[in-house]
């Protein structure tokens, strides 16, 4: 298979190569709708990093609008809303 990342995300100079990444990943988990929730150790492990990078990732990306992360609880994993289009900045 493969997965399509968005040029606004691929050519975002304000986003670090992690956070590219791990956006590419959490789309390759959201197959049917703009959501998915793989464990952030599970998203580690997919792109060769720390959980703590991953933390960070996840930060900068939703910082930049790009996602929504909604916490269900202790114990249960996070729910990831991406979002696939963006409005042009003036």
């Amino acid at each position: 298979g493969f997965t399509q990342v968005p040029n606004f995300i691929l050519m975002n100079e304000k986003l670090n190569v992690g956070a590219k990444i791990t956006y590419a990943m959490l789309l390759k988990y959201a197959w049917y709708d703009d959501h998915c929730f793989p464990g952030q150790a599970k998203l580690a492990q997919d792109i060769g990093s720390s959980e703590r990078s991953v933390r960070s990732y996840l930060k900068e990306l939703e910082a930049s609008g790009y996602i929504t992360i909604k916490q269900r609880g202790l114990g249960k994993v996070n729910v990831y809303e991406l979002h696939l289009t963006v409005k042009k900045q003036k």
